[in-house]
C-alpha cells in the first residue's frame, strides 16, 4: 500500500478526449522521440488541427515519484515542456513546484567568468597623450586575448574605417556607421572592449598595422572552434530578424506592441530556417495581422496575432511539405559591417549566411 496518494492534476485539456489511454501513451513517446513532426501526429490521429506551437500545452501531465508534496503528501506531476523535455515537477492539489531552478552553484560560476573576461578585455586603459584625444591600442599580443566576437568586429573595423597610412579610427566615426543589425549590441561591445570612454565617443582605436593587413584578408578563421563559429552566426542572424520584424513592425503601425514571447518564438526558427526564409514569413504574418487591423479597427489585438500568424504560416508550409522561399534584405535593413565581414572575409559563406539556416554543415 503507497504511502502517499497519487491524484490526478486538475484542468486537464479535452484535446485527446477522443483517444485511448493506450493512443495518448503514443502520442507522448511520439513527441517526445522527436523523430516524428506535429503535423503527422495530428493527422495520423485525427487531431483537430491547432497552432504547433500550442500542441505541447494540450498534452497530458505525467506523475513523479521522485517528489512528495509536504503540505498535500500526494505525489507531484511533470508537464512536457518540451520535445524530450519535462517541466519542474508541482503538486496537482495545490499547484506548488517541488524546487526552484535557481541554481547558485552555476550562477556564480557564469558571473565569475564574465567578469574575468570583461577584466581582460579592459584592462588595457585609455591612455592621453598630452592635449589629444584619449585612445585605445589594440596591439598582436591584446588581440590574440579577445574572445571570438571581438575579434571579428575589430576585424570589421580594419576592413572598413582602417588603411595602412591611417593611425586611428575615431570611436564616433564607428558608432555612426550600422557595425551590428541592433545598435544596443554595437554600443555592448564597444563598451566592453572600452572604446567609449565613461559614456564619451571621443576615443581614438588604434589597430596595429600588420595586424590590420592580417585582419583585411584573414585565414584560420581568426583561429576558432565550430561551436564559436555557430554560435556567432546564430547571433548576428538573430538580430538581422528582430530588426526585421520590429521594421515591418512600425511600417504598419505596430509600435510597442511586441509580444513579450516575440524572442522565444522566432529564436528556435533559425534551427531550420534561414533569415531570408523567416522575413519571407514575418512579412506575410504582419500583412494579415493588417488587415485584421482593418477589420476590427483593434490595433492592439492586430498586433497581438503576428506571431501566431508566422506560427500558422510554417505549420502550413511544414505539413504540404513545400518550402518557404527566401526573400531580399529591406532596403531599411541594409546588411550589418560585422555581418559582411563575418561572412564574406571570415566564414567565406557570402550570401550563405542570410540565405541559410545556421548550420555546422557550412562551417
Amino acid at each position: 500500500m503507497e504511502e502517499y496518494k497519487t491524484i490526478e492534476p486538475s484542468g486537464i485539456s479535452g484535446y485527446l478526449s477522443g483517444l485511448s489511454d493506450e493512443q495518448v501513451n503514443e502520442v507522448l513517446a511520439l513527441y517526445h522521440q522527436n523523430k516524428v513532426k506535429i503535423s503527422d501526429i495530428i493527422q495520423q490521429y485525427n487531431l483537430e488541427e491547432i497552432y504547433i506551437g500550442d500542441f505541447k500545452n494540450h498534452l497530458p501531465s505525467s506523475v513523479c515519484k521522485d517528489y512528495v508534496c509536504p503540505d498535500c503528501l500526494v505525489y507531484s506531476w511533470e508537464k512536457p515542456k518540451g520535445r524530450g523535455e519535462l517541466s519542474i515537477p508541482f503538486c496537482p492539489k495545490c499547484q506548488t513546484y517541488m524546487y526552484s531552478e535557481y541554481d547558485a552553484e552555476t550562477i556564480h560560476t557564469e558571473r565569475a567568468l564574465k567578469e574575468a573576461q570583461i577584466k581582460k578585455l579592459n584592462l588595457q586603459p585609455v591612455i592621453y597623450r598630452g592635449d589629444t584625444l584619449p585612445f585605445q591600442l589594440i596591439t598582436q599580443e591584446r588581440f590574440l586575448n579577445l574572445d571570438f566576437e571581438s575579434k571579428v568586429f575589430i576585424g570589421a573595423i580594419a576592413a572598413n574605417c582602417k588603411s595602412a597610412n591611417t593611425g586611428s579610427v575615431p570611436s564616433w566615426q564607428i558608432k555612426k556607421m550600422k557595425f551590428y543589425p541592433l545598435p544596443a549590441l554595437q554600443n555592448e561591445i564597444m563598451n566592453r572592449l572600452n572604446f567609449i570612454n565613461n559614456g564619451v565617443d571621443q576615443v581614438n582605436i588604434e589597430i596595429d598595422k600588420g595586424l590590420v593587413k592580417a585582419l583585411q584578408e584573414p585565414v584560420n578563421q581568426l583561429e576558432s572552434t565550430m561551436q564559436e563559429r555557430l554560435d556567432l552566426w546564430k547571433k548576428i542572424a538573430f538580430a538581422e530578424v528582430s530588426e526585421i520584424f520590429e521594421n515591418q513592425m512600425h511600417e504598419c503601425g505596430f509600435y510597442g506592441y511586441q509580444d513579450e514571447n516575440t524572442d522565444q518564438v522566432l529564436y528556435p526558427l533559425l534551427e531550420d530556417y534561414s533569415v531570408a526564409q523567416i522575413y519571407n514569413v514575418i512579412w506575410r504574418s504582419v500583412k494579415k495581422a493588417a488587415t485584421e487591423y482593418a477589420k476590427t479597427e483593434n490595433r492592439a489585438y492586430a498586433a497581438s496575432t503576428v506571431l501566431k500568424y508566422c506560427l500558422k504560416h510554417i505549420a502550413y508550409k511544414e505539413e504540404n511539405e513545400e518550402v518557404i522561399d527566401n526573400y531580399n534584405r529591406h532596403p531599411y535593413c541594409r546588411q550589418s559591417k560585422i555581418s559582411q565581414y563575418y561572412f564574406d572575409s571570415v566564414l567565406k559563406i557570402g550570401d550563405s549566411g542570410f540565405e541559410k539556416a545556421p548550420s555546422q554543415d557550412y562551417l
